[in-house]
C-alpha cells in the first residue's frame, strides 16, 4: 500500500526478500517524477540470509542503466547500500554471497574441495557466530541455537567417506552441534564471546568484499560497529 508523509511517498511491498525486484517496485509503484532518481538500499536487522537477498537485489539496481540526466556517486540507479546485519546463525551456504572469500581466505586448503566439505565448515562458522549473542537480552540478543539439520543423504555421505584422508574432513551436521557444544564447555565466557564476534565479522567481511567486487565502478564498502553491545550485541 501507499502512504503520503509530508513530501515523502512511501510504498510497502510485502513478500519474500528473495523475490524482491526493487526496479519493478520503483517502476510500478512510485510516481513518474521519481523514475530518474538514484536509489539507496537500506535495511535494519535483516536476519541471516535476508541480508544476502537484499544485497543481490541491490546488485540488480547497479546493473540497471541510470538516465543520462542522473549524476552523482553510484552505479546504475544504485547510489549506496546500508544494512544492519544480524542472526548470522541463520545464514545459508547456498545463498551466502561471500562464499568466494571464505573459500579463498578462511576454509583450510585441501586437494579435495567439495560442496559437502564447504557446507560443513560453513555450518561450524554459523554456529560459532551465535556465541556472540548467547545469554544476551533484548529483541536481537540471545540468538537461539539453530535446529539440528537432517541426516545427510547417501550421496553426501559417500562424498565424506572419499575425503577421509583430508587434513580437515567434514563432520556430519548432525554431530557438528555436539562437537561445538563440547568445545564451548571448555571455553571461558569471554573467549566464547570473542570467537563469536570474530566469526560474525568474518561473515560480514566476506559480504563487504562481495559488494566491492560486484557493485562495480570502484564501489567502496565498510563493516561498521555503530552501537554498543549493550544496545544490541548484533552490531
Amino acid at each position: 500500500g501507499k502512504q503520503e508523509t509530508e513530501n515523502i511517498s512511501l510504498v510497502r511491498a510485502r513478500g519474500d526478500a528473495a523475490d524482491v525486484d526493487i526496479g519493478f517496485v520503483l517502476k510500478t509503484q512510485l510516481p513518474p517524477s521519481t523514475q530518474g532518481e538514484r536509489v539507496a538500499v537500506c535495511g535494519k536487522h535483516l536476519c541471516g540470509v535476508a541480508t544476502d537477498h537484499a544485497l543481490v537485489a541491490a546488485s540488480r539496481l547497479a546493473e540497471t542503466e541510470a538516465p543520462k540526466s542522473v549524476v552523482g556517486v553510484g552505479v546504475g540507479r544504485l547510489s549506496g547500500v546500508a544494512i544492519a546485519t544480524c542472526c548470522h546463525h541463520a545464514c545459508s551456504y547456498d545463498e551466502f554471497v561471500g562464499v568466494g572469500y571464505l573459500r579463498e581466505k578462511i576454509f583450510p586448503p585441501t586437494h579435495m574441495n567439495s560442496v559437502a566439505r564447504e557446507c560443513g565448515l560453513f555450518e561450524c562458522l554459523k554456529r560459532i557466530s551465535s556465541w556472540a549473542v548467547d545469554g544476551s537480552s533484548g529483541q536481537h540478543g540471545g540468538a537461539p541455537q539453530p535446529p539440528t539439520p537432517p541426516i545427510l543423504p547417501a550421496k553426501r555421505v559417500a562424498e565424506e567417506e572419499a575425503e577421509a584422508e583430508c587434513n580437515l574432513r567434514v563432520t556430519a551436521p548432525s554431530t557438528i552441534a555436539d562437537v561445538l557444544r563440547e568445545v564451548s564447555r571448555e571455553l571461558a565466557p569471554a573467549r566464547r564471546l570473542e570467537l563469536g564476534t570474530m566469526i560474525k565479522w568474518v561473515l560480514d567481511e566476506a559480504r563487504r568484499r562481495w559488494c566491492e567486487a560486484t557493485l562495480g565502478n570502484g564501489a567502496h564498502a565498510n563493516v561498521v560497529k555503530y552501537v554498543s553491545s549493550e544496545v544490541s550485541p548484533e552490531n
